[in-house]
């Protein structure tokens, strides 16, 4: 009977080791080693390929070894110079006893910075190899290895150092060569040829292997890109000779002109070359990708081309190439001409034959279609040339257009652009002529203006006056222009007409200019007045209606600083006194902005102490709370200084935690007390203009 008893180590002698041990103990039946058994070394590599990383097995049988020469001992692993061992990662090493038990190893083999060609494995002393027992067999599990660069047959030793007198065991090993390149010695330029004739190139080169050596007895193969039916090598099958060297003439015949690359590979390297294929001698006319169909107004662009017999384009020679045109209609009742071409898409002359440049391949022309609803026939035609022809298909004539109809808002504000849009009940079928009159009460209106470009700016003006025309484009039937006015506008009416003398309804569209965006009436005297948003043009207290005949002196107080008001922008929220010589009503015409990053509503800094305060808002229902929202807890008292403000306090005190119900009016100002400074926020942003 067999017992078997399987054990298994971890063990550490400076190198991480595991170790699985299994032993069999035989019971009463002695153990021996066969008679006449011979040490003998087997090598097998992942990789015999030269300069390749690859993982070597060793195994050294038929040992008789005393387990006290393994234990705690080295085993050298010995290549030639060329090789290259790593030292990482851990190699598996299998010890097998005479019992027939293995113990297995995780050693780390430590490699020399000078001696990267010798590997030593320092099998651990804990292994567990029992005493006074015999080690039969070593394997040795992936060591990395990197291949000498020069193919050849060479020796690997593995060397057990714990005997007494080293035992030492030999392997013959293979290396094979490795393309390192392919030096082609012709073609020493880059080959031509020509669309449908053979192109015949000879072929000649040098194969090295990584180590520079000339590479015998390896196939070269050829190919191309873009592939060609047909494409050959003579001889057929090409190896190198003994000296690296090989020779073929490859052979194709493209239709298509361009760049051909041959590819020359052995192994796993490749090199190319490439091969220039021109177009042949022009043998047609095409017409460039022809529409199947065009409207029957306005011009259609064709494009003429100069082709080789396998469709290449052919640059025309010196003096170019004559092509006549023709467009006719085989239709037995309607045959003849059919269209008539043009040498640019508008305006041009009409022309019936047309030249490709020299150099060139190509020309456009522009055909104009006689009758709608027709199928006609192109062609373009040059002696000795095959003819270009295709049939298209030309549409109904379209419905003209009768009436004209114009849209936009009801409303306008004085001095900023108005868009009115012009539209035809069908898409123009040619261009018209319509004419653009701008009426005050039935008068030519002096104080607007018109364009077909839109400009924002405030008091911005047109570049046409009442009576004026514009072309209105074949193939549109909407379009724009742009009204603009002086600030004479402010409370009129402004008509305007748009006619066409081939139309029969004419367009017209009443716009009503509001009088102002807020007014305020001064009394002579003094009068207190301020603005919600900057104002529209200069902004200033002349652009509300202030001159010299009607206002005397203006005065504004900031930061404790009064300052004298002339002909400088209105801030908005900020207060200002004004003396009036007679009563004047004031017409406030606010900034419009076109940029959305303008539309922000304004703010002011108020300083602790009195602030003459400006209301941000047009809003009459607003509070003294509504207004000083944003300064809540900042200010003590409120003083109204009458003089065309709303009549509600005169000096009375409100604190910011009180809620007022004092209405306030538009363009007030009023004395403010900060006991902290703060932002005053206005309650309206400026108006976007579309």
């Amino acid at each position: 009977m067999f017992k078997a008893n399987r054990s298994r180590h971890r063990v550490a002698a400076g190198l991480l080791a595991v170790v699985l041990t299994f032993s069999l103990a035989f019971s009463g039946v002695p153990l021996a080693i066969a008679a006449g058994s011979t040490p003998s070394l087997d090598v097998t590599l992942a990789s015999s390929n030269a300069g390749e990383k690859t993982t070597y097995n060793f195994t050294a049988d038929g040992l008789s070894l005393a387990t006290s020469d393994l234990a705690g001992k080295d085993v050298e692993i010995d290549f030639p110079s060329g090789f290259a061992v790593s030292d990482s990662p851990a190699v598996e090493v299998d010890v097998t006893t005479v019992s027939g038990a293995v113990y297995y190893a995780y050693v780390a083999p430590s490699v020399s910075s000078t001696s990267s060609n010798i590997a030593t494995l320092t099998i651990p002393a804990s292994i567990g190899l029992p005493a006074n027992s015999t080690v039969t067999k070593v394997v040795v599990k992936a060591l990395t290895v990197t291949n000498t660069n020069i193919a050849g047959s060479y020796n690997a030793s593995l060397i057990f150092k714990g005997p007494s007198q080293n035992v030492t065991l030999t392997k013959s090993i293979t290396i094979n060569p490795v393309v390192g390149s392919i030096e082609l010695s012709s073609p020493t330029a880059s080959p031509t040829g020509t669309a449908g004739s053979q192109v015949s190139v000879l072929v000649k080169g040098l194969v090295k292997d990584i180590a520079g050596n000339p590479y015998a007895n390896i196939p070269v193969t050829f190919s191309i890109n873009p592939n060609v039916s047909g494409f050959t090598s003579s001889p057929t099958s090409v190896s190198t000779m003994a000296d690296g060297t090989f020779a073929a003439t490859v052979q194709f015949t493209p239709d298509g002109a361009g760049t051909y690359t041959v590819t020359v590979a052995a192994g796993a390297k490749t090199t190319s070359f490439n091969v220039s294929v021109n177009a042949a001698a022009a043998a047609k006319l095409a017409w460039v990708t022809p529409p199947s169909s065009i409207n029957y107004n306005g011009r259609t662009a064709l494009t003429v081309q100069l082709l080789d017999h396998y469709n290449n384009p052919v640059n025309a020679p010196n003096g170019g190439t004559v092509v006549d045109l023709a467009a006719f209609t085989s239709d037995v009742t309607s045959g003849g001409m059919a269209g008539r071409f043009y040498d640019a898409v508008t305006g041009g002359s009409e022309i019936t034959r047309v030249t490709i440049p020299a150099g060139s391949n190509s020309v456009t022309i522009y055909l104009q279609p006689l009758n709608p609803s027709t199928n006609i026939t192109v062609e373009a035609r040059s002696t000795g040339l095959a003819t270009a022809s295709a049939d298209i298909s030309v549409g109904a004539a379209p419905q003209s257009p009768t009436a004209i109809s114009l849209g936009g808002a009801t409303g306008g504000v004085a001095g900023y652009v108005y868009e009115v849009t012009v539209q035809l009940d069908h898409p123009a079928d040619r261009d018209y002529s319509l004419t653009v009159n701008l009426l005050d009460d039935g008068n030519s209106a002096a104080w607007a203006s018109w364009d077909t470009t839109k400009k924002s700016d405030y008091l911005a003006s047109g570049s046409k006056a009442n009576g004026e025309t514009l072309t209105f484009p074949a193939g549109q039937q909407e379009m724009s222009i742009y009204i603009y006015t002086t600030a004479a506008a402010a409370g009129k009416t402004l008509t305007v007409n748009v006619s066409g003398s081939d139309l029969t309804t004419n367009g017209s569209i009443t716009i009503s200019y509001i009088a102002a965006d807020m007014t305020r009436s001064l009394t002579t005297g003094w009068n207190v007045l301020s603005t919600p948003l900057a104002l529209a043009g200069d902004g200033n207290l002349q652009s509300l209606g202030l001159n010299n005949n009607n206002f005397e002196i203006a005065w504004t107080y900031v930061n404790g600083q009064w300052s004298q008001v002339t002909t400088q922008a209105l801030n908005p929220l900020q207060g200002y006194f004004v003396k009036a010589k007679t009563p004047v009503t004031l017409n406030y015409t606010f900034k419009r902005v076109a940029d959305v990053r303008e539309a922000v509503p304004p703010t002011r800094d108020l300083s602790a102490g009195w602030n003459l305060v400006g209301m941000g808002t047009d809003n009459d229902s607003a509070t003294v709370s509504d207004v000083l929202a944003s300064v809540k807890g900042k200010y003590a008292v409120v003083v109204n200084p009458g003089l065309g403000n709303r009549a509600w306090l005169n000096g009375s005190a409100e604190t910011s935690d009180q809620t007022s119900s004092n209405k306030i009016g538009k363009g007030d100002a009023y004395w403010v007390y900060m006991t902290a400074p703060g932002t005053l926020a206005g309650l309206m942003a400026p108006e976007m203009v579309q």
